[in-house]
Formats: structure tokens, C-alpha cells, sequence
């Protein structure tokens, strides 16, 4: 006996109903695959930026990209909840026109109220000469001004006498003090976020030392906890020193690399003594990948830190915020790129 199939014919209603039935699932199908997306696409946001968003800001740091044409830079915006801006460093000359001034421009940013150098090294003070040359207002600076014997011993590939006369001829012809790091204690920001000073040396307390150990080391809190470890080149000897004497203040969540993450800097306790648990490099990603970075880079990812790095992610937003309970909440704001090279690596 033949095996029979059977056979469904589809009336002209019976068609009609079935073709408006399959619309409807079809329809109601891509709706429900766009809630979903929105659904994630909000929990992502929230998770990663929703804090940046916050109309209850307290704070804003931006971790700038000045770090270009393969060239490394240090440049820091703090912008208060009460108006006020600080620039921690301002990245090499070459790389002020086409990253620092415009960056000011995107963050509204008129005037900088406190203009701080944090050494006399070139990729760290070069884009306040464009800033000076510019017009760009300028409350006060604060900066180490080494002596020529002092600046010479680093020259020309770190600190170049003409340039460190320029910025005190530039200065005082736009009328801008600039007084030295010892000068300085604290600044307020608004709304309890405090950016203070840890330990400031130059050639009279330390004859000896490297520049880069002139570093000027800087702490922000906000409402009266320690956020972030600003370390600028720190290299091995204020490192120690640091260890050995202000051991109390290292420990912070937050950390801009000392030295871009280069070989030099502090030794693998200095890291460990601060157990960051997010690190900020100011470098380009070739830098950072290379293997004068190796071993900042296999120190922090035995840490667990949460790496971010300028030459690959661009300009790094953080913002401290007041969550419903009156309790400061971290959120940041990560263009993107993707690092491809060994040790921790973020998108």
C-alpha cells in the first residue's frame, strides 16, 4: 500500500488569516529584538558612562590625548562642579595645536584657573608654550624653573634652556605669575573634591637626582576620600623616598602611571604599595606595548588592574558623581580602540 502524504491548501481566507498572523509574529518578533537591544544597550551604558552623564557632578577628570605621532605627553584636565579648572601638565609642544587646544575647546574650557608643571621635562611643559603664545587665559602657574646648569644636564632631550626662558618671558608678558610647586598646598574644586600636593623636591632639597625625580606628586579627593595618585615621571629614587616616607598616602584606586609605564620609573613594591585598581598611562600604544613597558605591564596585571592607555583609547573621561544616597560614584567614558599587544588590555 502506497504510503500517503498529506497535503494542506490554503483557502483565499484561510491564506489571508495565515499571512496576517505571520506578519504579526515577524513584526512582533524584530519589536521584541529591538526592546532587547535597547534593554542591553542600557545596561551597558549604565554600567560604563551613565555617571558621566550625571547632572550631579562633583568632578571631571579627563585624561587628555596628547600622546600623538608616536610622541608621549602628560596633560590632565580637572573640571570642578563649582567652574574651576586645573591642567596638570599640557604634552609636548608638537602636539598642543592639533590635541591640547582643541580638547580645550571640546570641554568648554576658557580659562584654566591653575596651570600646574609637574617637572621641567619637555613632553610635560611644551604645550604651555603654545597656550602662552596663544593668549589662552591663565589664572597662575605653578612649575619647578630649574637653573641652566640644572636644565642642561637633561639637555636637549628632556629639558631645553631656551624653552623654560621662553615660558618665564611668555608669562610675564601676559602678566601670569608662576610660582614654584613648595608654593602650593591645596586646591578646591566645589563641592568637597580637593586636589592637594604629596611631596614636591627640586635641586636644593635633592642635588642629585634626575628631573624626572623632581616630579611633582599630586593627590584628588572627593568628599574627603583619596581618588587618585597623580605621579608624573616618578623614576626609582622618589619612588623610594616615597615608600620609605609617605607610605601612608600611596594607596589610592586610581592611578596616572608614573613615567608613562616605562622602564625608569618605581619599583614593582612602589605599584604594589598603591594596589591601584584602575591605572591611567599617558603613552602611545607602541610605547606601551614595547618592552621598556614589559614590566609595568606584567606588575599591574598581576595587581588586577584595569589598564587604560591614551594611544589606544584616546582621551579618558572619569566623573565623580552623587549617587540618590549622597555617595560620590565613579564613572567613565572610554571613546574606545583596542590595545593588542601582552599584559592587561581593555577595549
Amino acid at each position: 500500500m502506497p504510503n500517503k502524504t498529506r497535503e494542506y491548501v490554503l483557502t483565499p481566507t484561510t491564506s489571508t488569516l495565515f499571512k496576517v498572523l505571520h506578519s504579526f509574529v515577524r513584526e512582533s518578533f524584530c519589536l521584541l529584538m529591538v526592546l532587547i537591544c535597547v534593554i542591553v544597550v542600557s545596561a551597558a551604558y549604565s554600567a560604563s558612562g551613565a555617571a558621566y552623564q550625571d547632572r550631579d557632578s562633583l568632578l571631571r577628570w579627563h585624561m587628555l590625548h596628547v600622546s600623538q605621532s608616536g610622541v608621549q605627553g602628560d596633560a590632565h584636565l580637572l573640571i570642578g562642579s563649582s567652574g574651576r579648572v586645573v591642567l596638570i601638565d599640557a604634552g609636548p609642544e608638537q602636539n598642543a595645536r592639533s590635541a591640547l587646544i582643541p580638547a580645550l575647546k571640546e570641554h568648554q574650557v576658557n580659562k584654566i584657573d591653575v596651570m600646574m608643571v609637574t617637572h621641567p621635562h619637555f613632553d610635560h611643559y611644551g604645550g604651555l608654550l603654545t597656550l602662552l603664545e596663544s593668549g589662552f587665559s591663565i589664572g597662575k602657574i605653578y612649575m619647578y624653573l630649574p637653573t641652566k646648569a640644572v636644565c642642561e644636564r637633561e639637555s636637549p632631550w628632556g629639558c631645553r634652556w631656551s624653552e623654560i626662558e621662553k615660558i618665564r618671558l611668555l608669562a610675564g608678558k601676559a602678566g601670569v605669575q608662576i610660582f614654584g610647586p613648595k608654593n602650593f598646598s591645596s586646591f578646591s574644586l566645589g563641592d568637597r573634591a580637593v586636589l592637594s600636593s604629596v611631596v614636591a623636591f627640586d635641586a636644593s632639597s635633592a642635588p642629585d637626582w634626575t628631573l624626572n625625580d623632581y616630579s611633582w606628586v599630586l593627590a584628588l579627593s572627593v568628599h574627603g576620600k583619596r581618588q587618585v595618585l597623580f605621579t608624573a615621571d616618578v623614576n626609582v629614587q622618589l619612588g623610594d623616598w616615597l615608600l620609605k616616607n609617605r607610605n601612608w598616602v600611596l594607596r589610592t584606586p586610581m592611578l596616572k602611571a608614573p613615567h608613562h609605564g616605562t622602564e625608569g620609573t618605581a619599583g614593582n613594591d612602589f605599584f604594589e604599595a598603591i594596589q591601584p585598581l584602575d591605572t591611567f598611562v599617558p603613552a602611545p600604544v607602541e610605547l606601551w606595548c614595547s618592552e621598556r613597558s614589559r614590566r609595568i605591564r606584567e606588575v599591574l596585571e598581576r595587581l588586577g588592574s584595569r589598564v587604560f592607555v591614551s594611544g589606544a583609547h584616546g582621551t579618558v573621561t572619569v566623573q565623580f558623581s552623587r549617587d540618590k544616597n549622597s555617595s560620590t560614584r565613579v564613572g567613565y567614558r572610554i571613546p574606545g580602540g583596542e590595545i593588542l599587544c601582552l599584559g592587561p588590555v581593555y577595549r
